[in-house]
């Protein structure tokens, strides 16, 4: 049985495990991905592979890090959602906060009902007259048990936590796909349209305007991102096809197939895009801790926007009317 297999095999199981919070492999070596230490009793070999124990703290949708008491609640903050909620970190350069116009990747930007988090890329420069972010950070968390916006939402920029209001609106919610509370899920993403084409720019926040879009391809791959609080950072990949437990404040969803890289981001870095060393747009970065940070290959993304197929959580306000020359590149595990 070869390691894929295993891991197919261990993995239902071992997310059950208390403190296990993800699964991979990097070669012939499996990882267990751990809440703390001191870790569960994991074994040293399963099905003759070599089990790799490493902590990474618990993973949490990232402009959802800093908690209010538990008495407080969004209604509290903003009189929109009574349910309890998390705030993004302040962000290292004020200027990350402020006003843009056009839009450029790398600063704040939010649904109405969330607090902030980054708006990645303008999709231009691959002819899609949108910009890309997390369902998190653009369609407030919405899953499929539970709704949270509409096609046709505003979207603040800056977020609503920096500032943002009615008068900051740049766009609609376009599409996104929900997360599923149960199945697995690939992608935490949605897609706002700007009122004008003029409201939108290619460049992203001190690194320039992306080349294209590629994949991640190599362990020790040193990627970067332009975020709304940590700006610019790089760190080396880990695991190219991770399977995690990431928490949204009021549920655990699970993810295939992610990209994990060192620490790179913080709260309110939700929505960052990640770009390679050649400047290509390789993933979207959601989730992580103060071990880690979790990324959700770009490819994916692109053909489901660029085809209209509906990935295996289903898909909100899809459009078909663009056909990009970008496939999948690995399985779901």
């Amino acid at each position: 049985m070869g390691i894929l297999s295993v891991r197919r095999k261990i993995t239902p199981t071992m997310l059950k495990t208390p403190g296990v919070v993800g699964i991979g492999n990097v070669g012939k070596t499996l990882r267990i991905y751990v809440e703390n230490n001191p870790a569960p009793q994991l074994p040293r070999k399963i099905d003759g592979f070599d089990v790799e124990v490493v902590k990474v703290g618990k993973i949490t949708a990232l402009s959802l890090l800093n908690v209010y008491p538990k008495d407080y609640g969004v209604e509290d903050y903003m009189g929109t959602l009574n349910v309890p909620w998390l705030i993004p970190k302040i962000a290292m350069d004020p200027l990350r906060t402020g006003s843009y116009r056009p839009v450029v990747g790398g600063v704040s930007i939010g649904h109405p009902n969330i607090t902030a988090g980054t708006n990645g890329t303008s999709l231009k420069f691959l002819r899609l007259p949108y910009a890309i972010s997390n369902n998190h950070v653009l369609a407030a968390g919405s899953s499929i048990a539970s709704p949270k916006a509409n096609i046709g939402d505003p979207i603040y920029q800056p977020g609503p936590y920096d500032g943002g209001g009615p008068e900051d609106r740049v766009g609609t919610l376009e599409t996104y796909i929900p997360i599923d509370e149960v199945n697995p899920n690939q992608f935490d993403v949605a897609v706002w349209r700007p009122d004008s084409p003029d409201m939108l720019d290619d460049e992203i926040l001190e690194l320039g305007v992306p080349r294209g879009a590629s994949r991640v391809e190599n362990i020790d791959e040193i990627v970067t991102k332009s975020g709304r609080t940590t700006g610019v950072t790089s760190a080396p990949v880990l695991d190219l096809h991770a399977t995690i437990t990431v928490n949204y404040g009021t549920f655990e969803a699970t993810f295939h197939n992610q990209i994990l890289t060192d620490y790179m981001a913080d709260g309110g870095d939700s929505g960052s895009a990640l770009l390679d060393e050649n400047m290509n747009l390789v993933g979207l970065l959601f989730a992580g801790s103060s071990y880690v940070t979790c990324h959700n290959h770009i490819d994916g993304i692109l053909s489901w926007l660029g085809s209209g197929v509906v990935p295996p959580s289903g898909g909100v306000g899809l459009f078909t009317h663009i056909v990009l020359p970008l496939v999948v590149g690995a399985a779901l595990l």
